[in-house]
């Protein structure tokens, strides 16, 4: 299942900046050369910000497809594929432009995604996969084939018919409810839950899946929690602030500045800011919400 990088003219960039190949350099590798490169282009040192940068977004990219690599060598194509969805969720809002390349090339390259593989995970794993892709935003990356075969093979292992709602953030956040109809049934849905299954007055079951339609730097995690991306310029003036307004949509988040920790890279957990928290039993409780979780860079 060896991949390929194609002569993308960023990716190339980064492989000349860290004198390297997609197929002899390892993470080691990466760390150490990084390391060095760090001193002669960070900013006290002489270099430009932007020199400093693009080698950050460099870093992070080569580091990406070394790990990817690196499961390939040693697991199997299911812990492949984990591998792959978890690197490009981490990396995904930060890095558009490198992360559509690498999404290209190892998920639209691997088998993992045929009709019979598929058929061959448990339901659980489909499930999983499923939500993976849409709720981090993944499948914009990944052809429709792909999307379609899974939908199919769920189908096909449920028995079922199965609804797709695209879901807004407000539709999320808010108490709204989809109504809609069904083989002539009224049927009502919170459009806060990933999954809800349904059965007619015949005893015909089905499910309805809410598929998230959020901006790039906005995701949902697999516990239903909000993830934000937000660079933040870090200066004196931002020291004498409060807090800082972290917006996604036309919702607003108040970061406090106390919370946050002179380091490059960090996540801020807001408790109980973000979606409804799903309960099984009671489908429209709205008693508890999950939480937000900022992956903020400083810059």
């Amino acid at each position: 299942m060896e991949t390929n990088i194609k002569n993308d003219v960023k990716l190339h960039r980064y492989f000349k900046i860290f004198e390297t190949d997609e197929f002899s350099m390892t993470e080691e590798y990466v760390h150490k050369k990084y390391k060095k490169l760090a001193l002669k282009y960070h900013p006290d040192k002489g270099g430009s910000n932007s020199e400093f940068q693009d080698l950050q977004e460099g870093y992070d990219t080569l580091l990406i497809i070394c790990r990817i690599r690196e499961e390939e060598k040693k697991s199997d194509s299911q812990s492949y594929l984990f591998s792959v969805i978890n690197q490009l969720t981490k990396f995904h809002s930060k890095y558009q432009e490198p992360i559509e390349k690498i999404a290209d090339i190892l998920l639209n390259k691997i088998g993992s995604f045929s009709i019979q593989y598929l058929e061959s995970l448990d339901i659980q794993t489909l499930h999983k996969i499923h939500t993976y892709l849409l709720n981090a935003q993944l499948s914009d990356y990944v052809n429709n084939e792909i999307i379609e075969n899974i939908h199919r093979v769920i189908e096909k292992k449920k028995n079922r018919n199965i609804i797709f709602k695209n879901t807004s953030l407000e539709d999320m956040m808010e108490k709204n409810v989809y109504k809609f109809n069904y083989k002539e049934e009224t049927f009502f849905a919170p459009l806060w839950h990933s999954e809800i299954e349904f059965e007619t007055a015949d005893g015909e079951e089905f499910s309805l899946y809410c598929i998230p339609d959020l901006p790039k730097h906005g995701w949902l995690d697999e516990n239903n929690n909000l993830c934000i991306y937000h660079k933040l310029n870090f200066n004196a003036e931002l020291l004498l602030r409060e807090q800082i307004i972290i917006q996604l949509n036309s919702y607003c988040f108040h970061l406090p500045v106390e919370k946050i920790n002179i380091k490059k890279s960090q996540i801020v957990k807001l408790e109980k800011q973000g979606l409804w928290k799903i309960d099984e039993n009671e489908m429209f409780d709205t008693t508890q919400r999950t939480h937000v979780y900022i992956y903020l860079d400083l810059v």
